[in-house]
């Protein structure tokens, strides 16, 4: 996976690299700042690019690439760049090893970086230990923490950062991320775009995950669609319309189209644009057979139907089988008529299909009659 060097080199964030960088120049970056946003986005790597110029200088020098080499290939910290993982034992350990790291002598002048990863871990007793300290930090030296979860850190504490907030990307910018490491490792993609934009959908636009999934190809290596839908179990809309349709027809057969179907997060995305189409706008990201089909299946399918299952389905953190499950039948046209005393019928009418289609199975038996048994010597005992 191809490393970022400097701060310009990061996609999709260009107005906090340009607040950054401007910063950095005037020599008024806030000293204490609280990086937060969903994991894999970057927040690491911008906080310790940010810390490398702070305390090196803009200007690239051998001291700088060496500090680069140990904090980001090496993931180990440097005399002026501590990292510390705050994860472990909720903190308390750590958190008093930055304490210690605050208040050290340093060569007079010289600027000094602490960046605690994974904040939101912190027990409130490991964050009392910043309060006091985080409020006057001692000349020169800057605390960066970095959480996925900014609201489990005590709103005193938060008070005293300078909060960044590093979203996911958006679809355009996570695009040019996965072709500058494509182009960067000469991988021959087939049918690039839309394999490119199937990593982006799986990915949620996270760079690490899609960028993880390129480095299991070798460099130089050739790339095919099937492979990558196979490596992240990928849905597409052929996959999610029979299920869609089934919410104006039998339950039985969605519940148990539900069991079999690959769940992962693109079937969010997908039933998005599937409700795009069905709402009369355009879609930009399926093909026009893809559009075809979903005119043509979901006819007796409301929107409101669709928006109901789709609702249900960011309902949770994490999309399980069980949540699909959940969302499908709070979005079913029959729901509320299996409350009802009439739910019996409906699931008899639900077996009835079913059975309907399965085809009698034929044979040359036939039950003998008493004559039968008696031309044949049959003996009956009374």
């Amino acid at each position: 996976m191809t490393r970022l060097d400097s701060l310009s080199q990061v996609i999709g964030h260009d107005w906090l690299i340009g607040f950054l960088t401007e910063h950095l120049k005037n020599g008024t970056l806030p000293r204490f700042i609280i990086f937060d946003g969903p994991e894999g986005c970057g927040k690491t790597t911008i906080a310790t690019l940010l810390a490398l110029n702070l305390v090196y200088g803009l200007a690239e020098t051998d001291e700088k690439l060496t500090a680069y080499k140990e904090l980001c290939e090496n993931n180990r910290s440097t005399n002026y760049v501590k990292k510390f993982k705050l994860s472990v034992e909720n903190g308390k350990e750590a958190a008093k090893d930055v304490l210690a790291e605050m208040h050290e002598c340093f060569t007079a002048g010289h600027k000094k970086v602490l960046i605690g990863d994974e904040a939101h871990n912190l027990s409130e007793g490991a964050q009392d230990v910043f309060l006091e300290d985080s409020e006057f930090l001692p000349k020169d030296t800057y605390l960066f923490l970095l959480t996925t979860d900014v609201t489990k850190l005590k709103p005193a504490l938060r008070s005293r950062a300078t909060p960044i907030h590093i979203p996911a990307l958006k679809l355009s910018d996570m695009l040019k991320v996965l072709k500058r490491e494509v182009a960067a490792r000469n991988l021959h993609i087939q049918a690039e775009d839309a394999t490119l934009q199937l990593i982006a959908d799986w990915s949620n636009c996270r760079p690490r995950t899609g960028l993880s999934l390129l480095s299991a190809f070798a460099n130089n290596s050739d790339v095919s669609a099937e492979v990558v839908r196979n490596l992240v179990g990928y849905l597409d809309v052929s996959d999610v319309l029979p299920l869609l349709k089934s919410l104006s027809g039998s339950i039985t057969f969605g519940l148990a189209y539900i069991t079999e179907m690959t769940i992962n997060t693109t079937l969010v995305s997908i039933v998005s644009e599937i409700i795009r189409v069905k709402s009369g706008s355009m879609s930009y990201r399926l093909r026009m057979n893809e559009v075809t089909a979903i005119k043509t299946e979901l006819v007796e399918v409301p929107v409101e139907t669709l928006i109901t299952f789709l609702y249900g389905l960011t309902a949770t953190q994490n999309l399980t089988r069980t949540s699909v499950i959940h969302a499908y039948l709070r979005a079913h046209k029959n729901m509320k008529e299996l409350a009802n005393t009439d739910s019996v019928s409906i699931l008899q009418t639900e077996i009835q299909q079913h059975v309907s289609e399965v085809k009698p199975v034929h044979t040359n038996f036939s039950v003998p009659t008493l004559d039968d048994l008696l031309a044949n010597s049959a003996v009956i005992e009374g």
